[in-house]
């Protein structure tokens, strides 16, 4: 027997379904309306059943729709990535293709290596310009003188002032007027502080245009202000230098005189005998000039023997008998009796002189301001008591 209200079996002699509780229907229920409802229930909850299934079918069958939408889109998508991808393939292989026909192109363009030559050079990438512009050079041929001068100052970036000057001096004796490379090259010298170098390449050159242009570059000779020569007396020599800050030193030995000889500040004491004196002049940027010399002879005639007075002859006590010396001017007087004097043996003439008792003879010279003494003048004297 069945439950009619849940439909679950019931034991036999149960009064209640031991499922849902409901009382056991011993006798047949004839409640029709109550049946008919029950039913429509039933049929209710099987056309809901119905119907969830058929939308759960509904559901799968477009998730199927969908997943298989979706293979399709990945294998048009994996098509369309093969596709690009042979197209990029293709497209870096003709770039790289097109590159190496361009680069071959640049590679023999001397413009095209001159080009990237400077634009390195002035990002300061000079070992990068180096192989650009040695290219430039082997393509145009040695005596192309702008990649020649391009990679002297590349050289000078890097420091290869050596090798610098080497192209610079190499461009000159192709064309020694080129105002260009004898800048760079004047520039060069200067801040290595190769003076010797600077003075031997301006000597060489032969374009005074040049030389005129870096003539603060040339050191010039001193002016003797003295012409050289003989003189009977001492003189003093002024040196003038071409320039106010220029510097003269000079030597009086017959010796050539260097950086370490004495510098001239005043006028030079040109004594008795001969006298060689040698100057260089070396200008604000240290650059020496050429050696000059003049040679001075001073020869000093010594001075004319004193006049004395009175002359020779016998005197009396009561006669004058005061000796008198006339002496020059800027001269001094010795004398002595019965001997010639000297300067350093004769006694200094400060006034006249008492004759001596007896015969006598009195000697006198004089010493001019340059020390030479003059022959000696002589008078003798016979005081008689």
């Amino acid at each position: 027997m069945k439950c009619s209200k849940c439909g679950a079996e019931i034991e036999e002699g149960k009064l209640y379904c031991s499922v849902c509780g409901a009382e056991v229907q011993l006798v047949p229920e004839y409640d029709t309306l109550g049946n008919y409802m029950r039913q429509k229930e039933r049929e209710k909850a099987q056309e809901e059943e119905e119907n969830r299934l058929h939308a759960e079918m509904l559901r799968r069958k477009q998730q199927q729709q969908e997943e298989l939408e979706k293979q399709k889109k990945k294998k048009k998508q994996k098509q369309s990535l093969l596709i690009g991808c042979c197209l990029l393939a293709a497209c870096i292989v003709a770039l790289l293709l097109f590159k190496w026909v361009m680069d071959r192109k640049n590679f023999n363009s001397y413009d095209f290596q001159m080009d990237r030559a400077e634009t390195a050079y002035s990002n300061h990438n000079y070992e990068k310009a180096q192989e650009y512009v040695e290219r430039a050079v082997a393509l145009a041929g040695a005596g192309n003188q702008d990649a020649l001068l391009l990679q002297a100052q590349i050289l000078t970036g890097m420091g290869e002032n050596e090798e610098a000057a080497a192209v610079l001096e190499k461009i000159l004796e192709e064309d020694p007027e080129n105002g260009t490379c004898f800048g760079m090259l004047i520039r060069l010298y200067d801040s290595e502080g190769d003076t010797e170098k600077i003075k031997e390449f301006l000597d060489n050159c032969t374009s005074e245009e040049l030389k005129e242009k870096y003539s603060s570059y040339i050191a010039g000779e001193a002016v003797f202000g003295l012409v050289a020569g003989t003189y009977n007396e001492p003189k003093k020599l002024e040196l003038y230098a071409p320039s106010g800050r220029d510097t003269i030193y000079y030597t009086t030995d017959g010796s050539d005189p260097t950086t370490k000889s004495p510098v001239y500040e005043k006028a030079l004491e040109l004594s008795e005998g001969t006298t060689t004196v040698k100057t260089l002049v070396v200008n604000e940027r240290g650059i020496a000039g050429e050696i000059t010399e003049n040679t001075y002879v001073i020869e000093l005639d010594p001075p004319e023997a004193p006049a004395i007075s009175p002359s020779s002859g016998t005197f009396t006590s009561d006669m004058m008998t005061k000796i008198y010396v006339i002496v020059p001017e800027d001269c001094q007087a010795y004398y002595a009796f019965d001997e010639k004097p000297t300067k350093e043996t004769g006694t200094l003439y400060t006034g006249p002189v008492d004759m001596l008792e007896g015969d006598h003879t009195f000697y006198a010279i004089v010493v001019d301001k340059y020390g030479k003494s003059s022959s000696a003048g002589a008078q003798t004297y016979v005081l008689e008591g």
